[in-house]
């Protein structure tokens, strides 16, 4: 998959701005466009990003919007850019005792 960009304008507060396929350097220009065209504040939804570069991820950690929907390995990326020290969210490993991934009883 490529790079998209999908309005969902979900209320008459915010344009969610659906980010889907791969972020690279080059479709940044096009991101900026899509928000500098919107009128109302605007929220960048990361849900469908399957795959971003450094020069994204450094976009995504300074751009100022409202994020959501990040996947694990965005979210930590952009908190080790902005110097935290951890993703906000927990993110789950295969020592989880509840993981679906998991295929043996530990004992």
């Amino acid at each position: 998959m490529n790079f998209r960009i999908e309005r969902l304008a979900n209320s008459d507060a915010e344009v969610v701005l659906q980010l889907c396929g791969r972020i690279h350097s080059d479709q940044l220009e096009t991101i900026r466009q899509s928000i500098e065209s919107e009128t109302l504040p605007v929220v960048l939804d990361l849900n469908q990003v399957t795959l971003v570069d450094r020069t994204g991820v450094v976009f995504l950690a300074k751009c100022g919007f409202e994020l959501r929907n990040l996947p694990g390995f965005i979210s930590k990326w952009i908190a080790q850019e902005r110097g935290q020290k951890k993703p906000r969210h927990r993110e789950r490993t295969d020592k989880d005792t509840n993981h679906p991934g998991r295929r043996y009883r530990q004992k």
